[in-house]
């Protein structure tokens, strides 16, 4: 199988070299991966924003991806990014609403309510990301569910505001992805089994799989049932990026 969300050393976050995460492709069988470093709006450091000109592959087995998060906040800082290096795949993502912390520390979210307003902000910044428009697949749908636990919410619980988001998004052609970080942890896949189905129901046809490793000890961590949850959503194909442009796996692959 392919994992198309790989953080190395070349990431601020990230915890292994590009090299010990290429020997661990090797040592699982993987059929390829794609290290999709980060790049933030904010802050705006050199941390978060590294030289992808320096980043050519280093092996026939990694694709070279970027993590955009939030570009809209930048969009002309975001463009020459992208125009520095020969990207194979770039993953969309929004950690944050434009000026605003990261979800990662929104666990003060504790009511119903409260947890739909943040939602709605969140389905909101990605109708930003696709205005934006450079980006391949929308990383861990989902994902301030990781940081509020509040009973009951659920991506679905904001509906009415992400139908017609996953529908901009797949006229566009873009892809979502099931990053399967969480698969086994409290919040689980990003995205989820009951939002990857009405992904299909709103006419996406791409889904791309990915790990969200920051060390190599997590790569290709839980791809396998990523594809499974494809499958009871009706998938029969993911999606690998080479030069941007999409290419369709089997599932088994």
């Amino acid at each position: 199988m392919y994992d198309y969300h790989v953080h190395s050393t070349r990431s601020a976050d990230g915890m292994s070299l590009p090299e010990e995460h290429i020997a661990r492709a090797q040592a699982l069988g993987l059929a390829g991966l794609c290290l999709t470093e980060h790049w933030e709006s904010q802050p705006e450091s050199p941390a978060w924003r590294p030289d992808f000109a320096q980043f050519a592959p280093t092996h026939s087995l990694a694709a070279l991806g970027v993590e955009l998060g939030t570009p809209q906040a930048d969009p002309t800082a975001a463009r020459a990014a992208l125009a520095s290096a020969p990207f194979d795949f770039v993953l969309g993502s929004v950690h944050y609403e434009p000026n605003q912390p990261d979800y990662y520390y929104r666990s003060d979210v504790s009511s119903f309510e409260d947890a739909r307003t943040l939602l709605r902000g969140y389905v909101e910044a990605h109708f930003g990301l696709l205005e934006f428009g450079d980006f391949d697949s929308v990383a861990h749908l989902g994902y301030p569910l990781r940081y509020i636990h509040t009973p009951g919410v659920t991506m679905l619980s904001v509906r009415d505001e992400l139908e017609p988001l996953l529908r901009a998004l797949a006229s566009a052609g873009k892809a979502i992805e099931c990053n399967t970080s969480g698969i086994g942890r409290a919040w689980g896949a990003m995205a989820s089994l009951e939002l990857l189905t009405l992904w299909r129901e709103c006419g996406g046809e791409l889904v791309t799989l990915g790990s969200d490793a920051h060390n190599a000890s997590r790569l290709g961590c839980a791809l396998r049932a990523g594809a499974e949850l494809l499958r009871t959503a009706d998938f029969e194909r993911y999606a690998v990026f080479s030069n941007r442009r999409p290419m369709l796996m089997n599932l088994s692959t």
